[in-house]
């Protein structure tokens, strides 16, 4: 076998395990294969294992990159999981320490916000979108969270919202495609907490300038992020923390 392609295709799975080939790789072609393979949510497992485990069945994400697709699960998604200390911070900028408030999370990942709102109360409801499938099982399992739909970029508000919490996809402007979005749904005298990417801070594009120009408009307090606060999920992306009042209706 001389191919990452060849390697892929002689794989077998076996209760969401996936094994490689019975034959020797060189290390180069090994590597290939490994990345390809944790790419669509494989992780390494050696002693009685000694193949690539998988928390759903890789059978169609095995069968597509094997066939050449180049496959990225964690960018196609933009999933970073929020680290708990962060997520902490997001929920006591949102103030949420009011009784029946209407509280969401737009891109809910597997619940690190989720967690941490129930981290200060226990009792909250919170409703949640999320593309990714797999993501969505482990929501379901979270008491306290409604899902409401899959794409929140894709959906009209039902009602409107009293708190929004949330980490939005940061590629090609998502972010702020979705702040405006969130910012929609929001009650009068409600408020959104978000990281965001910094790009819109220093490009020059006409979203970007328009971003900026909305800012100046709506109150709102922005504060940067150390470098590397996602570096254990897997991205350096320079972040920052947006939170958004909408003003009260006279």
């Amino acid at each position: 076998m001389q191919t990452t392609k060849e390697v892929l295709q002689a794989c077998t799975i076996n209760d969401n395990v996936v094994r490689l080939p019975d034959v020797r790789l060189s290390r180069t072609l090994y590597t290939s294969v490994k990345k390809s393979l944790e790419k669509i949510g494989g992780v390494w497992k050696g002693h009685k294992t000694q193949g690539f485990v998988f928390e759903q069945d890789p059978t169609e994400l095995l069968a597509e990159i094997a066939a050449g697709v180049k496959r990225n699960l964690k960018q196609e998604f933009q999933y970073f999981e929020t680290p708990p200390q962060l997520a902490d911070r997001l929920v006591q900028l949102a103030d949420i320490d009011h009784p029946d408030l209407v509280v969401a999370e737009p891109s809910a990942g597997r619940g690190a916000l989720v967690k941490a709102i129930h981290r200060a109360d226990p009792a909250a409801i919170v409703h949640c979108y999320e593309l990714q499938e797999l993501n969505r099982t482990f929501l379901l399992q979270i008491p306290g969270v409604i899902l409401l739909g899959e794409d929140f970029m894709d959906t009209r508000p039902v009602y409107l919202l009293d708190r929004i919490i949330a980490k939005p996809p940061f590629s090609k402007n998502q972010d702020i495609q979705h702040v405006f979005r969130m910012y929609s749904f929001l009650k009068s005298g409600g408020r959104l907490v978000a990281i965001v990417s910094r790009h819109w801070q220093h490009a020059r594009g006409r979203k970007e300038s328009d971003f900026k120009k909305w800012l100046t408009l709506v109150p709102h307090e922005q504060i940067d992020l150390d470098a590397g606060e996602f570096k254990s999920s897997g991205t350096n992306a320079p972040s920052s923390i947006l939170i958004i009042d909408k003003r009260i209706a006279c």
